[in-house]
């Protein structure tokens, strides 16, 4: 007969029956609460986002506005079936959305893309331009199994005017 541990000899006497016909549970009993929290955290590293934006198709163009302004546009598409070689990670749908998830607020995206508008608005401008003094705004989505990214910088008229970055 297995007889509950927290049940004191008054509850063994009065229930004895019931817990004779009871099956032992098959669940650890907790006894002492974990101190330090493990979690797990999903990241895309440097190395997987190297491999993936070298094989990247890129088109870059800029231009000058009306107002003078000088501005640079970055696309980029990522074919993931390309990656496949060096990724455990199927190339499927569902993981072309998760990397999107994961790349929507990643410092190494935007670093990347901000070397790749500098060098447009570098050329467009005619001068050396500082990666402080570039606006950037882009967007990250999948479609299929392909990332797409779209990157829109400028610099305003007193970059271009001269002022020193």
């Amino acid at each position: 007969m297995t007889t509950p541990t927290n049940v004191n000899s008054a509850d063994t006497a009065l229930h004895g029956d019931l817990f004779a016909r009871l099956e032992p549970s098959g669940w650890a009993r907790v006894e002492r609460v974990q101190l330090i929290r493990r979690e797990v955290r999903e990241f895309l590293s440097p190395q997987a986002l190297d491999l993936m934006f070298e094989r990247a198709e890129r088109v870059i163009e800029g231009g000058r506005d009306e107002l003078g302004r000088v501005y640079a546009t970055v696309m980029l598409s990522v074919d993931l079936d390309k990656c496949q070689p060096w990724f455990r990670e199927r190339a499927d749908a569902a993981t072309a959305q998760r990397v999107v998830e994961l790349l929507r607020n990643d410092r190494w995206l935007e670093r990347h893309l901000r070397r790749h508008a500098r060098e447009a608005l570098s050329t467009q401008s005619g001068r050396r331009v500082a990666a402080r003094r570039v606006a950037l705004d882009y967007q990250v989505r999948a479609r299929d199994r392909h990332l797409l990214v779209d990157c829109d910088a400028m610099l305003s008229n007193e970059d271009v005017g001269g002022r020193g970055p």
